[in-house]
């Protein structure tokens, strides 16, 4: 029996009771599900061998959007904790290329506050939001960053295209954790993914 578990917070590191923490497999099937305590504290356990990703929500669309970490595999132990945030980062994909020397990465980030506001692009916006990609907890250069403009379910959003030269040392056969970071300096609105890459 492995189990996951840590404390869910917003970005101002208040605590968040009655968050809803899944860990869904690559079909989406739910393995294990749990809520936040009191005091943000959440637990999940599993016996299932998989790889897949932890979802967390609270209050959904309204205080906050949703916290993700894919690729993680349930036959390990794991203190996650969960910060929520106002940017969410949909339709995440990542790929690393046949000499594993370079991480591809693109996904759609939302905006709290342009959904709230109900904005005709509901990225935030991207000449006032910064990025900041950590590998293992050490900052790295984001070598190429393309944003282009999508439409998908009615809904108008940004696009980013990323790409990350690996540091000399990586090894691929370990576990490295890669944390995507948005701030946008305009709305002041923050959000994070986490990815095992």
């Amino acid at each position: 029996m492995k189990k996951i578990h840590g404390k869910v917070t917003d970005y101002k590191g208040k605590p968040l009771q009655g968050a809803e923490v899944l860990f869904l497999d690559r079909a989406q099937n739910i393995i294990a599900t749990g809520y936040s305590d009191n005091d943000g504290y959440y637990f999940l356990q599993t016996e299932e061998k998989t790889n897949g990703s932890i979802l967390c929500t609270h209050n959904y669309g309204v205080t906050s959007l949703g916290f993700s970490f894919y690729n993680i595999t349930s036959d390990k132990a794991r203190d996650l904790d969960i910060r929520l945030g106002e940017i969410e980062f949909l339709d995440f994909k990542k790929f690393l290329d046949r000499e594993k020397q370079v991480i591809r990465i693109s996904f759609r980030p939302v905006s709290l506050k342009a959904i709230n506001d109900k904005i005709e692009c509901i990225s935030p916006d991207r000449f006032t939001t910064e990025i900041e990609l950590l590998l293992n907890g050490k900052k790295q250069k984001c070598q190429e960053l393309e944003v282009e403009k999508e439409i998908k379910d009615d809904k108008c959003t940004d696009r980013y295209n990323l790409i990350l030269e690996l540091p000399k040392g990586y090894d691929p056969k370990s576990e490295n954790i890669l944390e995507i970071l948005m701030n946008s300096k305009k709305s002041g609105e923050k959000g994070t993914v986490w990815v095992v890459a």
